[in-house]
């Protein structure tokens, strides 16, 4: 399992709180199982970053499809393939 980071925000650089973070198969659409730290316990898939625009869930290595949504923004589509020990992402609208 790969402990997988991301940050959520604005073509501004400030955070955005409160988006939404779907992540799906990348080849059939469905969602995939996240997990929390302990690589056990289910994460809520979509995932919802916090105060300061941050997420974190634990995952298999493979390609998925990351949506992100926010109420007032169109929703960004991202092709993520996560290979590293531990990844990070920033995703600006």
């Amino acid at each position: 399992m790969i402990r997988y980071n991301g940050r959520v925000q604005g073509s501004d650089g400030n955070a955005i709180v409160g988006a939404t973070i779907a992540v799906s198969d990348y080849y059939n659409g469905v969602l995939v199982d996240l997990y929390q730290e302990d690589g056990v316990t289910p994460f809520a898939n979509p995932v919802t970053t916090d105060s300061d625009g941050l997420y974190y869930f634990k995952i298999n290595a493979g390609r998925y499809n990351f949506t992100v949504l926010k109420d007032g923004i169109e929703a960004n589509e991202f092709d993520v393939n996560i290979m590293a020990m531990e990844s990070i992402f920033v995703c600006a609208f």
